[in-house]
């Protein structure tokens, strides 16, 4: 896992405002993995802002519209989905095939079995 220092705000990775970093730490063995900084109130009104100016367009889309989306993010997931396991494997020290299982499993879930 690397670093992660920038948000996703407004379709564009910022570096936040907050310097307060938190260690990310793999329960199974107690090692660093990474680190994280954690959001202020200024970075959170800046996200919550761009998300209540999104929604006034992104509200009147149709729902074929939205069901593009979501099956481009699908297709994008099942592209990275070894990288999306790692994440979870390491945050939370679960074993490679069943991590890969629970992974898989989400993806069924939230894309409504047309994963």
């Amino acid at each position: 896992m690397s670093n992660l220092d920038k948000y996703y705000i407004n379709g564009e990775w910022v570096v936040p405002l907050s310097k307060t970093k938190m260690n990310v730490i793999n329960p199974a063995n107690e090692d660093s993995i990474g680190e994280i900084i954690l959001a202020n109130e200024l970075d959170v009104n800046l996200a919550v802002a761009a998300a209540k100016s999104a929604f006034s367009s992104f509200s009147q889309t149709s729902k074929e519209e939205r069901l593009k989306l979501l099956k481009a993010l699908l297709e994008i997931s099942k592209k990275k989905i070894t990288r999306i396991s790692k994440s979870y494997f390491f945050g939370n020290g679960c074993s490679n095939d069943n991590v890969l299982g629970i992974t898989g499993r989400c993806c069924r879930w939230a894309f409504g079995g047309i994963y």
